[in-house]
């Protein structure tokens, strides 16, 4: 397997866990309502949530990193390594916090860390589509490499 193949390895794992936790934990909040079941089995419905929900936030974090990875190493885009670099440090800072809420959850720390993740996602979600609209309108914006488009799944079939 390639480098690139690895990544796009990854990215898909990543993917998976990040959305079948995400449907664990709307599945067991959804349960948490049932009248029919008794408070214990309730509360523990919800305490399950909160514990596999790190498991989702996690992959999102580290969604970023793996796709600029990916578009390095398929070159799609010729990537400076100063922006891998801080790419990777502000996914582990992320991957970090959210740790850190998790383990609090219940502390007025979990809810201040929580409300900074939201505010940072919050920006994040400006930048990217910031970047997005601009690579739009901008002629070659991210010095591609070669004048023919590639398929990112390219080389899954070889060894």
């Amino acid at each position: 397997m390639t480098e690139h193949g690895l990544w796009v390895y990854v990215h898909i794992l990543l993917f998976v866990y990040w959305l079948g936790g995400d449907l664990g934990v709307f599945i067991l909040a959804r349960a948490a309502r049932r009248a029919e079941l008794s408070f214990a089995e309730r509360a523990y419905s919800l305490r399950m949530a909160l514990v596999i929900d790190v498991t989702p936030r996690v992959c999102f974090a580290l969604m970023f990193p793996v796709g600029l990875q990916i578009c390095r190493t398929g070159g799609f885009v010729a990537v400076d390594p100063i922006w891998l670099l801080v790419a990777w440090a502000i996914s582990l800072l992320w991957v970090a916090a959210i740790l850190a809420a998790g383990k609090n959850h219940d502390k007025p720390l979990g809810a201040t860390i929580n409300q900074w993740l939201l505010v940072f996602q919050c920006a994040a979600l400006v930048v990217l589509v910031a970047i997005g609209l601009w690579s739009l309108q901008a002629v070659d914006p991210f010095r591609v490499r070669g004048s023919a488009p590639r398929c990112c799944c390219s080389d899954w079939s070889s060894p």
